[in-house]
């Protein structure tokens, strides 16, 4: 990742990606399907076609939330189902910031967000075995094979013998079950 982010890790946490509408609170009327789907390796299309403009990518994810295991684009008028191969986000690039007690994982989205990693936006491992990053708005990303690798190097156990993580002053376990 670059030198130039000036966020903290606290602020990553508190204030969830800048820019984002508060989706959560959105129950729109009108109901229907996108005819948009997201590939297992993070590429947006639409009516078969590639988005390929970032911005638009962004955007889209930005009014993106998991129902059940529904996906859906939701705005303040409509929410229309969006078809989802895997997770809708990659967990491009992690940076470890510090070491030991005072370490921090922060992690890159493949749509430009980044989250540090910690107690409300935990790593852990899927049922088939795939490593991902836990979000706000029941999304995950899975973690790219060079994300996997910085973290799998940091992997320790605690003292229950349980492998994990530290990150933002916790020890995350992996299999957390988020």
């Amino acid at each position: 990742m670059t030198a130039t982010t000036t966020r903290q890790p606290a602020d990553l946490i508190a204030g969830l990606p800048e820019g984002r509408p508060p989706i959560e609170r959105w129950d729109p009327p009108l109901r229907g399907d996108s005819d948009m789907r997201i590939t297992a390796d993070g590429r947006w299309f639409h009516q078969g076609s590639e988005i390929k403009r970032e911005r638009m990518v962004r955007l889209f994810s930005h009014i993106l939330r998991r129902e059940g295991e529904t996906h859906v684009l939701v705005t303040p008028v409509e929410k229309l189902t969006i078809a989802v191969e895997d997770t809708p986000l990659i967990a491009a690039e992690v940076d470890v910031e510090g070491s030991g007690e005072g370490q921090t994982l922060r992690a890159r989205l493949n749509n430009g967000d980044e989250y540090a990693v910690s107690k409300r936006f935990p790593i852990g491992m899927r049922a088939d075995g795939a490593p991902v990053l836990y979000l706000d708005r029941g999304l995950a990303a899975r973690l790219s094979r060079p994300a996997w690798y910085t973290v799998a190097a940091l992997v320790e156990a605690d003292a229950a013998g349980r492998a994990g993580v530290r990150s933002h002053g916790d020890f995350l376990p992996l299999d957390n079950g988020a």
